[in-house]
């Protein structure tokens, strides 16, 4: 991401970032001193904000020198917390968040550090995203495209299923599409559960697990939970998702560990209920390998109707917009860098 972001700020001469998402401010940190870029970190969490602070302004850089062909690394102090600045801003496309955003890029900053950048005056910015979650992409998109300080976007898109529908699909080509097919196809239109596959591991990354029995049984298990938290009208706010291997071992211990923070916990009349629900659906448990074979076979559709959608989006705009794969899909799913330039 940083190899990317370092060569499109030299294709365009832009010495200017403004990362969106920027957390504890690891990737500005690389952007400074492997490229010599200059660096506005935003993040909606003022924690962050706060620790990104401090992680520079106290820590260290690995500083690294070759000797026989041999690496050798070591620790010095970071002198320049000066060209990383962090603030807190919850980004979303309103005139708020334009006007601020665009007063803090003509903003007088103090860039003074021991680098080479302090030579390079700030100028244009580049606005980027690594792992933008939801409808922060679009977001995103948007505002790259009313302002004008801002020459180039680079954005890793995340957790398609958290996209406002109101904000998708985005271009003209692919909303005029979509209408067409609505009159043919009334029944089908993009929804929540499309986009929440779009999000799923691709198939690289998720082959292997076809073939584990703990993948069935964690959707399966998972389902007969939800089915029955919605049919007795449960109140729940934010079920537990990350499972162990020891929560797998049968469904009342999974069960157990769902319900080990809610106030149903100790509740063993819920807990006989469920455990008839599951011998009800048993019959059903060897169907789930064909939802999953079903979910591998739409994931890579859904996600390229997301993909050219944000690309045709910049290109009826007369913007250069591409996509690329920054990594091995099987180690991360969620790859893809939109690629814009203004100019």
């Amino acid at each position: 991401m940083a190899s990317l972001i370092g060569k499109v700020c030299q294709d365009l001469d832009c010495h200017l970032v403004l990362d969106v998402g920027s957390g504890l401010g690891y990737l500005d940190q690389v952007l400074h001193h492997s490229f010599n870029l200059k660096c506005i970190g935003l993040d909606s969490s003022l924690k962050y904000t706060m620790a990104a602070k401090d992680r520079i302004k106290n820590g260290k850089i690995r500083s690294m020198f070759l000797i026989s062909q041999i690496f050798y690394s070591f620790w010095v102090k970071d002198s320049c917390q000066n060209s990383m600045h962090h603030r807190t801003l919850e980004v979303s496309h309103s005139e708020k968040c334009l006007k601020y955003i665009k007063s803090l890029l003509n903003e007088e900053h103090n860039w003074k550090c021991s680098c080479n950048c302090n030579k390079k005056t700030a100028g244009s910015a580049a606005m980027v995203g690594l792992h933008s979650c939801g409808n922060l992409t679009q977001d995103m998109m948007k505002l790259f495209c009313q302002l004008d300080e801002l020459v180039a976007l680079v954005c890793v898109g995340c957790c398609y299923n958290k996209i406002n529908l109101l904000d998708f699909p985005m271009s003209k080509t692919a909303q005029g599409a979509l209408k067409d097919t609505c009159i043919k196809f009334p029944e089908w239109r993009p929804c929540i559960s499309g986009l929440r596959v779009a999000a799923h591991g691709t198939r690289s990354h998720s082959v292997n697990a076809l073939t584990d029995s703990r993948t069935s049984k964690c959707v399966f298990y998972r389902a007969l939970m939800e089915y029955y938290i919605k049919k007795e009208n449960i109140t729940w706010q934010q079920p537990k998702r990350h499972i162990r291997k020891a929560d797998l071992l049968d469904f009342e211990t999974y069960c157990r560990s769902m319900l080990s923070s809610h106030p149903l916990s100790n509740d063993e009349t819920t807990l006989k209920n469920l455990n008839n629900l599951f011998d009800e659906k048993l019959h059903l448990f060897s169907r789930v390998k064909i939802l999953l074979v079903l979910q591998l076979l739409l994931q890579p559709l859904w996600e390229g109707f997301i993909t050219v959608d944000r690309i045709l989006y910049f290109r009826e705009k007369s913007m250069s917009a591409n996509v690329l794969a920054l990594w091995d899909d099987a180690k991360s799913s969620r790859n893809l860098a939109l690629c814009v330039y203004k100019r």
